[in-house]
């Protein structure tokens, strides 16, 4: 699909990512405000394995909750911020007290999923449809037992880092 197509909604997102959540969006945010006092406001893009927000007086902060599996490497972060100081904000994190669903089980979810879909497509369309439902759902095995490669869901030339010196993409 055409990325002009596409539909971007915060709201959804962040909705999205409590959905998976140990902690609420109430909670993350009052204790960003613990952290920094001031103002909260999401910023306008959101990771899928974080709720962010500009937080402070002046919402010069980003404060993340990130689960257990998915914290920031903080030596790579303060390294990123030394190099590119005008360019990476502060950022402060808030761990989530239990991790969310691991891998495995994520990757077990989709599968579910995607095999449910296919079936209720398959009792619920004219028998002509069939053979054309028939062939993914043959394929889901196949399709699930391939390597599973990282996908950055709002992936954008904002969110490309390359290493200076050697232009190698990090």
């Amino acid at each position: 699909m055409a990325s002009e197509h596409q539909s971007y909604y915060v709201d959804e997102e962040i909705s999205n990512f409590f959905k998976r959540a140990s902690a609420t969006r109430a909670t993350c945010d009052d204790r960003a405000k613990e952290l920094v006092s001031g103002l909260v406001i999401p910023v306008v893009v959101q990771g899928v394995c974080s709720h962010s927000v500009n937080a402070g007086t002046r919402a010069d902060f980003v404060v993340q909750s990130r689960p257990k599996g998915f914290q920031l490497n903080l030596q790579k972060l303060h390294l990123t911020r030394e190099n590119h100081r005008s360019l990476v904000p502060q950022v402060l994190c808030i761990g989530l007290e239990s991790p969310a669903k691991g891998r495995h089980a994520y990757h077990e979810d989709l599968h579910r999923k995607a095999e449910t879909e296919l079936r209720l497509l398959l009792v619920s369309l004219p028998d002509r449809f069939h053979p054309i439902i028939q062939k993914p759902l043959d394929s889901i095995p196949s399709v699930f037992s391939l390597p599973v490669v990282l996908l950055h869901q709002d992936f954008d030339t904002c969110n490309i880092m390359v290493e200076g010196v050697i232009c190698r993409l990090v």
